[in-house]
């Protein structure tokens, strides 16, 4: 059931999907009350206010829940196992259900970058995705100004399909920006993406 806070919905996802929420070093879990204070206190660090999906237009604390968990259909914190040490926030957002596709994003403490714990973090909710969405394919937008830190050497998103870029799409720091699309299609998902990920009770 989802969480409220003054009446914002912090997940709308089932949680008693058959879904594997827990890896070797992270676990998934619904946003909770008590997050919302380090999760705007994160959001606002000056490695990421501009480079999460907002832009750099980040909400004053009262209105943090409304801007950046409201307008999403899945919210999940990101958490190391054991200890509950929070790597950032998890999100689909975009759910167009009609055409069968989503958008993610993830907003990760910087020290979690390019670690093996914050990728499996996205293995789990690329997972958590294609088991509580009825979606045929998982979108991802990369500005042009965080591609050193999320793109290979090649220019890809690792386990995603480039399917083109839109030039001088959004505007940051005097200058306009790229924005490369990925995707990832439940065939391919299903193909590659679930045999590395542990099995669910109902797949053993």
């Amino acid at each position: 059931m989802a969480l409220n806070v003054d009446g914002v919905r912090l997940t709308a996802t089932p949680w008693d999907v058959d879904a594997v929420l827990e890896g070797r070093w992270i676990r998934l879990r619904p946003v909770r009350p008590d997050d919302l204070g380090r999760l705007h206190q994160l959001a606002m660090n000056e490695q990421i206010v501009n480079r999460w999906r907002t832009n750099g237009l980040i909400a004053d604390p009262r209105r943090f829940a409304e801007m950046v968990l409201d307008g999403a259909e899945l919210n999940v914190v990101i958490e190391e196992r054991p200890g509950g040490r929070m790597l950032g926030l998890a999100q689909c957002y975009g759910t167009d259900l009609r055409h069968g596709h989503s958008y993610v994003a993830v907003m990760a403490d910087p020290e979690w970058h390019k670690t093996p714990q914050l990728g499996e973090g996205i293995l789990l909710l690329v997972r958590h995705a294609f088991t509580a969405l009825p979606i045929h394919k998982l979108c991802a937008e990369i500005p042009e100004y965080n591609w050193p830190d999320m793109l290979n050497d090649d220019g890809e998103l690792r386990g995603f399909t480039r399917e083109g870029t839109l030039r001088s799409h959004v505007y940051l720091a005097g200058r306009r920006w790229d924005v490369a699309l990925f995707a990832l299609s439940r065939d391919d998902y299903e193909a590659d993406w679930a045999r590395r990920l542990p099995r669910s009770k109902r797949d053993a």
